[in-house]
């Protein structure tokens, strides 16, 4: 061989270890950032834009809310909190009205000497359903207390699933007693965000002590459909209430499907006061799971989706919604394994061919993969409810 052609043949073989080494490199790199999640704020992006292509999808007619707005606040002569009995007019429109079952997204904890007349008004129909609120969620610690007896009622049927791990919480603030005792049933109203800070999935369980306690939607959903707590099952996947499982993932928390990126148009949203007044009767209230929540600008927003930022009723409104039309966003199961499984087949390409392939070879080859990993995660989720993310670093 020629001392020219010796000289190409060692470049050639040069230029192939450097890229043999920047494949591998890259892999290795790209491993550790998906073992690290890095990058999943980026991935939650691409769900947004999925619900873009998607567009808005019918709402159940059954969910509506009754807000605490600005011009109910100013009809008050109290100012807010406002004592409880000021509730027993509305639970009596709402009841006149055919309201299926109510639900307070308010905190009663504190003992009132109106909550007598708060609690029989709710007990005329056994239709009030209360939220409570679980401190330091995510925090290992055990109580520092037996729970109340109106606390562990509303327990979920025991369980022991492995690889379950329900999101733990050692605090713990109920209802006042008395309204515990006379309401249909109490869940808790933690709302975690995701690694973006916005709300995308809600914990259907939240662990206190060796005790799983069921979300404030969930109770809804339950006492809607008259499903007696006992037959609410547990399983590795799902959350069985009545005639719907609700897929879980493994911290037992359910993935939301929002019905529009408008999620101020979400659902039919009512003045307290224009329930009051009579303006709002049984046309638009017989029926319906009727949520009644803060709704006045700054005083419960949260961080939603589509880069809103809008009272945190809507979550739970958006949970009960999904239940009703079984909508819910789902992980499917095989997912991971078509992660690991594409991560490892490009790994192997990338570390063969690449330092065999021509440079424009591979400006061609990069786009068709991604493109076809794209297009599988849309159709996922436009056809099947799925949520596979489709990218990694």
């Amino acid at each position: 061989m020629s001392n020219k052609g010796r000289l190409l043949f060692d470049e050639q073989a040069r230029e192939k270890r450097r890229w043999t080494l920047f494949a591998v490199g890259a892999c290795v790199i790209a491993g550790a950032l998906m073992l690290l999640g890095v990058g999943q704020t980026f991935q939650l992006k691409i769900q947004d834009i999925w619900y873009g292509v998607r567009g808005d999808r019918n709402p159940s007619p059954q969910v509506v809310i009754v807000g605490i707005d600005g011009k109910s606040l100013n009809a008050q002569e109290e100012r807010w909190p406002w004592p409880r009995d000021a509730y027993v007019p509305l639970i009596d429109k709402l009841n006149q009205a055919g309201a299926k079952v109510i639900g307070f997204d308010l905190a009663f904890s504190k003992v009132t000497e109106q909550d007598g007349a708060f609690a029989s008004a709710m007990s005329a129909q056994n239709n009030v359903v209360f939220g409570m609120v679980f401190n330091d969620a995510g925090d290992r610690s055990p109580p520092s207390g037996a729970p109340p007896p109106e606390v562990v009622e509303q327990a979920v049927p025991p369980f022991d699933i492995p690889f379950l791990n329900v999101i733990p919480a050692p605090g713990v603030e109920p209802p006042a007693p008395a309204l515990a005792e006379a309401a249909a049933a109490v869940g808790h109203v933690v709302l975690l965000p995701s690694l973006d800070g916005t709300l995308r999935r809600i914990p259907t369980l939240i662990r206190h002590g060796d005790r799983a306690y069921p979300s404030f939607a969930v109770q809804m959903a339950r006492v809607y459909t008259d499903v007696p707590m006992e037959q609410v099952e547990v399983t590795a996947s799902h959350l069985r209430v009545g005639y719907a499982d609700i897929p879980i993932a493994q911290t037992a928390e359910a993935l939301l499907n929002y019905t529009t990126k408008d999620l101020d148009f979400a659902f039919p949203t009512y003045s307290m006061l224009d329930v009051m007044r009579g303006d709002v009767g049984e046309d638009e209230l017989s029926g319906k799971a009727v949520f009644v929540a803060m709704t006045a600008e700054g005083l419960d927003d949260r961080d939603l989706p589509f880069g809103m930022t809008l009272p945190g009723v809507l979550v739970h409104a958006t949970f009960l919604e999904n239940f009703f039309t079984l909508s819910f966003l789902q992980y499917p199961s095989w997912g991971i394994g078509l992660e690991i499984g594409l991560f490892l087949a490009l790994a192997v390409v990338a570390i063969l061919l690449f330092p065999r392939l021509q440079t424009p070879v591979l400006f061609a080859v990069a786009p068709i993969l991604l493109l076809g990993v794209l297009g599988l995660s849309l159709y996922l989720f436009m056809t099947k409810s799925m949520w596979w993310a489709p990218l990694y670093p």
